[in-house]
């Protein structure tokens, strides 16, 4: 007479692969803060999600959200491209231009997000260290979230002040220099 062998139950997502389970944790988070817009698919990208925030801000900013392959980081961020009529108006007037980025490098150091200035955008971005035997948790991703959001808020704000909002751009960052994420 054979035994019976009772298998416990486990949770199908812990059977899966790491890094799909990662991602459907990200995806769960990120449902309860925000709206996925796009998940492409990005080569040289575990996953890669467009969010925008639930609670819209006068015009709020999509978010990427994504992880490299083989990084051991999620990164949260924003690239912002200045408007002609900004880029006309620092041309005329650099100490103004001098004052906004000030402004912004300000608020990045008291919120701890990187603010990368090209020429012609800017790009305002934090990152989640992921450490091996620990998992990701929600106030983690919830406190990065809300800083970079509400640095790219207070961003767009100084640059409402002086004329229109600088247009938003998203796919470009990652699509285009790999060098603005690594």
């Amino acid at each position: 007479m054979a035994k019976k062998v009772i298998k416990k139950a486990t949770t199908p997502s812990r059977k899966l692969e790491p890094k799909i389970y990662l991602k459907r944790i990200v995806r769960k988070m990120i449902l309860k803060e925000s709206a996925i817009l796009e998940e492409p698919d990005v080569p040289k990208m575990e996953f890669y999600f467009k969010v925008q925030p639930i609670k819209k801000v006068s015009k709020s900013p999509s978010i990427y959200i994504f992880k490299p392959i083989k990084e051991d980081f999620i990164e949260l961020g924003c690239k912002i491209s200045i408007s002609e009529p900004h880029l006309n108006i620092f041309k005329s007037n650099p100490e103004k231009q001098e004052k906004i980025y000030t402004e912004i490098k300000r608020i990045c150091l008291i919120k701890n997000v990187v603010f990368i200035l090209q020429p012609n955008f800017f790009v305002l971005l934090d990152r989640i260290y992921l450490e091996s035997n620990k998992e990701l948790s929600m106030n983690q991703y919830r406190k990065t979230f809300r800083n970079v959001f509400n640095t790219i808020i207070y961003a767009l704000d100084l640059f409402k002040n002086i004329g229109s909002t600088p247009i938003i751009e998203i796919d470009d960052l990652i699509r285009g220099d790999p060098s603005l994420y690594t």
